[in-house]
């Protein structure tokens, strides 16, 4: 996993409170660019208990019987420039929102674009989407 000390742009990722009080930003998956856009390759199922957050254009591939399970969902906000394509053959599952947030959003949302994979997103209070 990478970890790094500022917030990554673009990126994929959740805030992680370290031992020495320190935040740091943790991806999510297997993360590779080309040009402005990164791409995060989900290929084992993995649990987030964080709210993940996308900066800039991300593409996430999800490989086939891979799940990635965003219990608080994910953050696509229009203020990080927020450009999110979802695409593979596995699963991506969000069911534990903290109230008011939607599975895939924010107030001002970004760009979503689904071209594959299975999609299960629940919002608390909020949208799924």
């Amino acid at each position: 996993m990478m970890v790094y000390a500022t917030e990554p742009s673009p990126g994929f990722y959740t805030p992680v409170t370290a031992a020495d009080g320190n935040t740091y930003y943790a991806v999510i998956g297997t993360e590779s660019e080309s040009g402005t856009t990164k791409t995060y390759q989900i290929t084992e199922n993995i649990d987030v208990t964080s709210r993940i957050i996308v900066r800039g254009t991300v593409e996430l591939t999800l490989d086939e019987g891979a799940t990635l399970h965003a219990r608080k969902g994910i953050e696509l906000s229009a203020d990080n420039n927020a450009n999110l394509t979802i695409d593979g053959l596995g699963a991506l599952t969000i069911d534990g929102c903290n109230k008011g947030k939607s599975g895939i959003g924010s107030e001002k949302v970004g760009t979503l674009v689904i071209d594959g994979g299975t999609l299960t997103a629940n919002g608390n209070d909020g949208y799924g989407i």
